[in-house]
């Protein structure tokens, strides 16, 4: 059996490194043994270092570059000829997890500002990383409630898992993913929950007519805009005689 320098715990058939490591392994038989240690890239039958043992014995595993994958293998025999062998796959992950923050509307549509949460809507989180990772986010509401939810890469946080009408106006995540390496990310944002639909105004230069009728004379300007509860809008989009025209 082996163990790591780095968390004193004992390697099962793969170990992730981010730096490097010192691995203490322990040759457990009643008689003398003799063998050898080496450590390869995979797929490759030239030992990158290898060290003869008798007994118990320490390994030296250097920092590699990101992505390397390595075996090292261990073969021992005793005094009456019983042999035994292990090898356990290094991988080198010396990158963070990214996190990816997603909003989405009631219908499905994503929004372009990750920082506001549809009252109907859903919250994603995305990890990115090369290996498995274990999460956490923490949903701390400005009513005072607090929420957490374990996963692994990926989740999505709905407005009844949050009780969303008593969080209100506003809540902060947090969120934290550490990779099988021991890499570790963090985020902090404040989220704003967006309860109403955007209100529109139109208004003319020339205020002619009445409340239900705009009328525009071609000396007059229209001007068009939007408040939203958040004080947020994304853009608005204007359609007349098959012409679009956006603000954003």
């Amino acid at each position: 059996t082996c163990t790591s320098g780095i968390t004193g715990e004992t390697l099962g058939n793969d170990h992730y490194i981010d730096s490097a490591d010192i691995l203490s392994c322990e040759i457990i038989d009643n008689l003398a043994v003799n063998g050898n240690a080496s450590l390869l890239a995979r797929n490759s039958t030239i030992p990158i270092s290898s060290t003869t043992i008798q007994g118990n014995f320490t390994f030296q595993l250097e920092a590699f570059q990101h992505g390397t994958v390595l075996e090292f293998t261990i073969n021992v025999e005793d005094e009456f000829g019983n042999v035994n062998s292990t090898i356990i796959t290094v991988f080198v992950d010396r990158i963070e997890p990214e996190i990816v923050l997603e909003s989405v509307d009631n219908i499905g549509n994503l929004l372009g500002n990750q920082n506001i949460m549809h009252s109907n809507g859903t919250y994603r989180i995305v990890v990115n990383d090369d290996y498995s990772v274990s999460s956490l986010a923490e949903i701390l509401c400005e009513s005072g409630e607090n929420h957490a939810f374990y996963f692994t890469s990926s989740i999505s946080i709905s407005e009844s898992d949050l009780n969303i009408q008593s969080c209100g106006d506003f809540f902060t995540l947090i969120v934290e993913s550490e990779d099988a390496a021991g890499n570790m990310k963090m985020m902090q944002e404040i989220m704003e929950i967006d309860y109403f639909d955007p209100e529109l105004v139109i208004e003319s230069s020339c205020p002619l007519g009445n409340k239900s009728i705009t009328i525009l004379l071609t000396s007059c300007s229209l001007r068009i805009g939007a408040t939203d509860d958040t004080g947020s809008i994304h853009s608005i989009n204007i359609s007349t005689n098959g012409l679009v025209y956006s603000s954003s």
